[in-house]
């Protein structure tokens, strides 16, 4: 089967927020499935743009941004796309970005609502016991979900029970 994929490379740093142009053409976007923006520099601007055509976007199923450096403020827009309804990403990889126990909380509530996701990387964020109790529950409520990477990250034997 053809996959039609698009890969990001290093944004251009004379450009404001490269990652608006990408916004734009996402919206109208009718054909890529799967968007690889690992390693980008993409911060909570690009983050947010992003977020704004995934609410509109009804066919990317694949979005990876591992190894960018995404705050609170990104991840709460990227939250409220998961919560659209007509939110299509069903594999969504934040490995590496930093979001913390903080970060992990705002996409658990996301994750109670939302119907297609099926995989989140997770991978090596500083998620700590806190965050990932509020994971965990958020879980319960979540049918679609089967996969969740959570390796490297700071989770104790509190957090492993949550899990459970």
């Amino acid at each position: 089967m053809f996959r039609r994929e698009f890969k990001w490379e290093e944004p251009d740093d004379d450009e404001d927020n490269p990652f608006r142009d990408l916004s734009e053409a996402l919206k109208t976007n009718t054909s890529v499935v799967s968007i690889n923006l690992d390693f980008c520099d993409l911060r909570d601007d690009g983050a947010k743009a992003l977020a704004e055509a995934l609410t509109i976007n009804k066919v990317l199923t694949q979005l990876f941004l591992h190894g960018n450096s995404i705050d609170v403020d990104g991840v709460k827009a990227l939250a409220e796309a998961l919560m659209a309804p007509q939110s299509a990403l069903q594999s969504l990889s934040m490995g590496k970005c930093g979001i913390g126990d903080d970060g992990v909380k705002v996409l658990a509530r996301a994750l109670k609502t939302n119907k297609s996701l099926d995989n989140l990387d997770l991978e090596e964020n500083k998620i700590g016991d806190d965050g990932v109790k509020v994971l965990a529950e958020a879980l319960t409520e979540n049918s679609s979900i089967t996969n969740v990477n959570l390796k490297q990250n700071d989770i104790g034997s509190d957090g492993v029970k949550a899990l459970r």
